[in-house]
Parts: structure tokens; C-alpha cells; sequence
């Protein structure tokens, strides 16, 4: 009878363990000239396949941590977040509660917390929903190179959201290259486009090259290209892999 009972808890627990997966990867932030700006580290989990949290731990070059950003999908591009920087105390939190998405923002350490509502749109995305709505769609982009598609990006900070269009780029043996560009005039003088790289068969992101949602040491938005490595790569990199 023991033996039985062992049986059926070591099958539920291997169950468990094929069901559930975490990944590990780390990305460096380059500015235009090269230097490092900040080093992430993320932890994605995925259930059944499906990515449901991911969180970001941001770490400035000497290995300091300065900010972070935790996502819970829960079946939305539109998902719950929340993000800190600590350098200048810049906060967001947002909860999607069906039909309205509520945000809460500080812009600063002394400054007051701000509160707004938007209502839900047709292929709303925002914060690291982006990335699990290029993933759900990537296939479409792989097995048409004409096909395009438009997001509304949801910007809090901004409190507003904006068109992204969608379109294939180009791509090699093993990754593919998508550019999502906005119409709007303001997004146009911070970054005319952004191009990110994922590989064909993981599906996992290689590379960003756009806008980044942390601001430099002086305050000032940048834009980085962010190049990706996986821990089961085993990289002899030893600045991918050093802040644990």
C-alpha cells in the first residue's frame, strides 16, 4: 500500500515538474557608442508551454541593482505589472481588470502618486506583454514575410497608448528580424523604429535594438541595443553571467 501511495506522489510530482519551467537569461544594454549601460536579469516561468510571470532584476555595470519589473500574464498581452527604478524612485503599477486598466504612477521620489483609467482596446498590449504578443504571433510572420499586423501600445507614463505596426524585416538561418514603427509624432523623434530578433525555433529573444524603459544616469531616455543569453546556453561569457 505504501508502495502505491509513493507511486502516485512521484507521479504527481513529475507531472508537475513537465508542466512548469523556468528560464533563466540575462541581456547587456549598449548605448549608440558602445559603452554598457545596465545588465538584466530574467526569470521566465511558463506553464504547459504558455509564458505566465516574467520578472526582471535591472543591475547597473558595476553589478549594483537599480531597478526591477514583475509581470504576471494571466492570459493577457494587457498584463498586471509592476516597475521601480530606485536611482530616481520612478514607479508604475497596473492592473487590467477586464474592460478597465488601472495604473498608478510616480514620477519621482517627492512627487505624488498619480492615478488613471483606461478602457480596454483591441490589440492592446503593454509593458512585457509586447514580447508574449510578438511570441504568440511569430509564427504568422515566419510563414508569411508580407504579413503585418498594428498593436496599441499601452504607455502609462505617458498615459496615453499608441499605434505600433508590425512587419517582417529580414532574417537568417536561425533568427528572425521583426521592426514595429509608430506613426505618432512624439515616438517618432525618440525612436523611429525598433527591431527585435528572435530565434526561429526556441522562439526566444536574441536581441532589442529601441527605446529603453530605464533612463540614463542623468535622467535622459536612451536608446540600446540589448543582446540576450540564455543560461542553458552555458556561455563562457563571464560579464552574462556574474550577478546572481
Amino acid at each position: 500500500m505504501k508502495l502505491i501511495v509513493f507511486s502516485i506522489l512521484l507521479l504527481f510530482f513529475i507531472s508537475v515538474d513537465a508542466s512548469e519551467k523556468n528560464e533563466f537569461s540575462k541581456g547587456v544594454a549598449k548605448d549608440k557608442s558602445g559603452n554598457i549601460v545596465y545588465i538584466e536579469k530574467h526569470t521566465s516561468k511558463f506553464v504547459e508551454g504558455n509564458l505566465v510571470s516574467l520578472n526582471t532584476e535591472y543591475f547597473d555595470p558595476s553589478g549594483s541593482k537599480i531597478g526591477y519589473i514583475n509581470t504576471n500574464y494571466n492570459q493577457s498581452f494587457v498584463p498586471d505589472y509592476e516597475f521601480f527604478d530606485s536611482r530616481n524612485h520612478r514607479k508604475v503599477i497596473l492592473r487590467n481588470r477586464k474592460d478597465l486598466i488601472y495604473s498608478q504612477i510616480q514620477s519621482g521620489k517627492n512627487s505624488n502618486t498619480k492615478n488613471k483609467t483606461f478602457e480596454q482596446k483591441d490589440n492592446m498590449v503593454a509593458g512585457q506583454g509586447l514580447h508574449a504578443f510578438l511570441i504568440k504571433n511569430l509564427h504568422n510572420f515566419l510563414n508569411n514575410k508580407g504579413y503585418e499586423t498594428e498593436v496599441k501600445f499601452l504607455i502609462p507614463l505617458n498615459k496615453d497608448y499608441y499605434n505600433f505596426s508590425i512587419r517582417y524585416l529580414s532574417e537568417s538561418t536561425t533568427t528572425i528580424t521583426l521592426r514595429l514603427e509608430s506613426s505618432h509624432w512624439f515616438l517618432k523623434l525618440l525612436a523611429p523604429q525598433i527591431d527585435v530578433t528572435y530565434d526561429k525555433s526556441t522562439q526566444r529573444l536574441v536581441k532589442y535594438k529601441g527605446p529603453s524603459n530605464l533612463l540614463d544616469s542623468k535622467g535622459q531616455k536612451i536608446n540600446v541595443t540589448i543582446k540576450y543569453e540564455y543560461e542553458d546556453q552555458q556561455s563562457t561569457s563571464s560579464l552574462m553571467w556574474r550577478y546572481k
